[in-house]
């Protein structure tokens, strides 16, 4: 998940009233009329409206830990308190929220006010936004069970304080890029505590807080706690953090591998009377994926989830709307799991998370989730053996070198997911994950336009009946305009390219020798006015040049003639001056490329670059494998060069 700016359509919705909002009087229901258009509020996507409150008696109160401080402080008042064992009247829904990320962040400060520039977002400031919801469950058959990590309270005392997640987050022109190597803790030390609340007909119990054992372990705590104290008809799980798409999720609390997360949701369900969720909600990164779908099938009869990146980016841009869904649920909790799933779709669009108004041209992030399906799970199965249709085809054609070239064609024109895959393993190439639906029609217009030969017919046909798969598996999908996400499927899956399979064009990227070759015939380092920009560039690269000799115990000498260039482009103070200190530097460049140092140094990188694909695409294939769907995977990796 990234952070990313706050949505203008969302200022827009608070300045308008509420459509067919009726005055309310001064009658003893004017409160459930209030809640009522709440309700109505909410499930329009508005993102702020106004809460109503209960009358009622005050007999006491609670006082809860406050996500954004951790201090104890009186939040809601409670007739008949709930205890840390009572079992809840049996309600239509009940919603547990795995909340494992904070994601609050410092933004560009305005002026000198530095509380101005602190932005909330991700798990404090959704379990906030959760029991403020409290009063709106009033008179509702639905409860929430909601569970947040935080660090303890002598090492947490405000929403300034460094947090965990602050090591994995590194924020770059308003983007918080995730690692997960970086978060990779082993469960249960991570030393964050799980606070847990049940919200139900107006009132909250905080129960007993308890160490985290991970994200695996602590969502299976959260749906034992939800079957065992919060019966209800219908379950859903909304597990918010970081995606990684086929690598699982992680998050404060650690990592968890695909299998993790689906043994943690059959145990949790063990003692609940059901052996899947209505639904169960990703809202993270990239986990809208074949190899996810596949994974947890069985745990649920409709997935939620996000072939792209979401962002976090503030109130307004928090990934997945949990106000909207909630609301959506208090007004119509009749709605079965396939409706709920809509719902969050329908939710999307109308710009509950953002960004829904803005023009397909604009150059920016303004949207908490620029794609979102919801997977219909029965269909998963049937997908998975049209795949394998069209990967036996697919093996097939490969015999023929134009057909290679085809289908590499049709993949390349794929779209791929811009942080492609989220998160990874450290040392191994980003995933490639493309839109299943749009290299199926590649696929089909390739053999249309003559490029790939299918004279049975038989890859066209496999191709039509994996589209029509994927149109029954994805029951809903809305993409964003900006960035074509709503002209895609709605569904990633690894796919790799000719640049991944080309280990040489990879080691180029790495090797800094070919670094300043490329520094060198850049044009916009062209202008002497670039200068400084251009020589603090060289600088770096000319040190991993200088560091890879060493280690190869080359002789220092081969680079000189770079380094004379550097202080010729140093020293230069017009233009004809600077354009000629270019010229030695590509000379000088090229010549070392070609030296029997520059050789050896690009060897270490093409090997380095060999074994972080193999590595890839043994992490890849063993999430997806689909038998002969992994054979024509592995002929693609047969290319690998």
């Amino acid at each position: 998940m990234a952070t990313g700016s706050e949505n203008l359509r969302q200022t827009e919705q608070r300045e308008q009233p509420l459509e067919g909002a009726k005055p309310l009087d001064s009658k003893p229901d004017s409160a459930a009329n209030l809640r009522n258009q709440y309700f109505d509020c909410l499930a329009s996507g508005k993102s702020s409206c106004e809460v109503p409150t209960k009358p009622q008696e005050q007999i006491g109160t609670l006082e809860l830990t406050n996500p954004y401080t951790s201090e104890r402080s009186e939040m809601v008042e409670q007739p008949k308190p709930i205890t840390a064992d009572t079992v809840l009247p049996r309600a239509q829904w009940t919603l547990a929220f795995n909340l494992t990320t904070t994601q609050d962040h410092q933004a560009p400060s305005i002026g000198s006010n530095a509380e101005d520039a602190r932005v909330y977002a991700g798990a404090r400031n959704k379990t906030a936004e959760l029991l403020e919801l409290a009063a709106t469950t009033v008179g509702k058959p639905v409860t929430l069970v909601v569970q947040n990590a935080q660090r303890p309270e002598s090492s947490e005392t405000s929403p300034t304080t460094d947090n965990n997640n602050n090591n994995n987050n590194q924020i770059v022109d308003g983007q918080a890029q995730a690692s997960l190597s970086a978060s990779a803790k082993d469960s249960g030390t991570s030393g964050m505590l799980i606070h847990t609340y049940l919200i139900h007909d107006g009132q909250i119990r905080e129960l007993p807080t308890r160490p985290s054992q991970g994200v695996a372990a602590d969502t299976e705590a959260l749906l034992n706690i939800a079957g065992r104290q919060a019966p209800s008809e219908h379950l859903a799980l909304f597990a918010q953090g970081h995606g990684g798409g086929p690598h699982g999720v992680s998050g404060d609390t650690g990592r968890a591998t695909l299998a993790e997360m689906d043994a943690a949701i059959k145990n949790g369900l063990a003692n609940s009377g059901r052996d899947k969720l209505d639904l169960v909600d990703f809202d993270a990164c990239s986990m809208g994926n074949a190899a996810v779908l596949a994974a947890v099938a069985s745990r649920a009869d409709n997935i939620i989830a996000s072939p792209e990146m979401e962002t976090a980016g503030g109130e307004d841009i928090d990934a997945q709307n949990v106000r909207a869904i909630v609301g959506a649920v208090l007004s119509n909790p009749s709605m079965n799991g396939h409706e709920l799933g809509q719902k969050i779709i329908d939710l999307a669009a109308q710009g509950a998370n953002g960004g829904a108004a803005a023009p397909r041209e604009i150059d920016r992030i303004v949207a908490g989730t620029d794609t979102l399906s919801h997977y219909n799970a029965a269909e998963i199965g049937q997908f998975n053996q049209n795949l394998n249709r069209l990967g036996s085809a697919l093996t097939q054609a490969f015999e023929s070198e134009p057909n290679r070239q085809a289908i590499l064609t049709a993949i390349g024109d794929a779209p791929l997911a811009s942080q492609a895959g989220g998160v990874r393993l450290a040392g191994t190439p980003r995933a490639e994950l493309r839109d299943s639906k749009t290299f199926a029609a590649n696929i089909i217009n390739a053999i249309e336009n003559g490029s790939l030969i299918d004279p049975q017919g038989q890859i066209k046909s496999a191709a039509e009946a994996l589209q029509a798969s994927q149109n029954r598996l994805v029951a809903g999908y809305h993409g964003e305009k900006a960035g074509g996400y709503d002209q895609q499927g709605g569904l990633s899956m690894f796919l790799p390219g000719r640049t991944y399979l080309d280990n040489q064009a990879r080691a180029d990227e790495l090797n800094p020798a070919r670094n300043i070759t490329e520094l060198a015939s850049d044009e916009r380092f062209s202008n002497l006015q670039n200068k400084e920009s251009l020589l603090n560039s060289l600088g770096y690269n000319i040190e991993e040049v200088q560091y890879g000799q060493k280690k190869l115990g080359a002789d220092a000498r081969a680079i000189a003639p770079i380094i004379e260039a550097k202080e010729a482009l140093s020293n230069a103070s017009t233009q004809a001056e600077y354009t000629a200190a270019l010229g030695l530097l590509t000379a000088s460049a090229r010549q070392f490329e070609q030296s029997e140092a520059g050789q050896r140094l690009n060897q270490i990188y093409l090997e380095q670059a060999r074994a972080a694909t193999a590595k890839a695409f043994a992490e890849e294939i063993p999430a997806q494998d689909q038998s002969q769907w992994t054979t024509f995977l592995r002929n693609l990796q047969a290319l690998a060069h």
